[in-house]
């Protein structure tokens, strides 16, 4: 049975509220609410702080209590060196560590230099800013590509004529995809080159 909020209780020749209780008392109303309606005790027991403890006696323990109980007394946990070595694991200690740094990949910080960037510009500009496979499916931002692929030959990275502009539509997605146009987007590249040459 819930009470209302300014329902008085009678003990010990008072009638006060549960609020007013909880103040004499020196407990939150919460708790003695909870004594009262949730742990089922008597008036008599919730509103005696001596009998309540005593009822608790018997109960059992929650873990939160154990963790709290067996920590008593002992001093905080402090993260001293060893540990740190043990957990981190940096550098030569890691088991993936790379001793020859030369071997490392470079990821793709390539693509926020300004050589990369100025790479991208130059083949573009050559392409006159238009997607090479021009069709009506063309859609999406223009790309730069490397025609051979950029891990496979570092030599070229920068070369101009290994890049050919695609829209994102022709993009190749795929490795096989790009291995099977590669020779496609080396005579497109190179022709406009050799006609230049046969021509002087």
């Amino acid at each position: 049975m819930y009470r209302k909020r300014n329902e008085k209780i009678d003990y010990a020749g008072k009638s006060l509220s549960l609020s007013e209780w909880a103040k004499e008392l020196g407990i939150k109303r919460q708790t003695l609410w909870q004594r009262l309606y949730k742990y089922n005790l008597t008036v008599d027991e919730a509103l005696s702080n001596g009998k309540y403890l005593q009822k608790q006696k018997g109960r059992k323990i929650t873990w939160g209590e154990k963790i709290s109980e067996a920590k008593k007394g002992k001093a905080p946990y402090k993260m001293t060196d060893e540990i740190r070595k043990k957990i981190g694991r940096k550098g030569e200690l890691n088991k993936k560590y790379i001793k020859d740094r030369t071997k490392l990949k470079e990821g793709r910080k390539h693509a926020f230099s300004y050589r990369y960037k100025d790479w991208m510009k130059n083949v573009k500009n050559r392409d006159l800013w238009v997607c090479q496979l021009k069709s009506e499916n063309c859609s999406g931002r223009l790309e730069a590509h490397h025609i051979m692929p950029w891990s496979q030959s570092p030599e070229l990275r920068y070369e101009v004529n290994n890049g050919i502009s695609l829209c994102h539509y022709h993009h190749p997605k795929k490795r096989e995809e790009e291995q099977r146009l590669a020779p496609v987007f080396q005579e497109m590249v190179l022709r406009p080159v050799y006609e230049q040459a046969v021509n002087i």
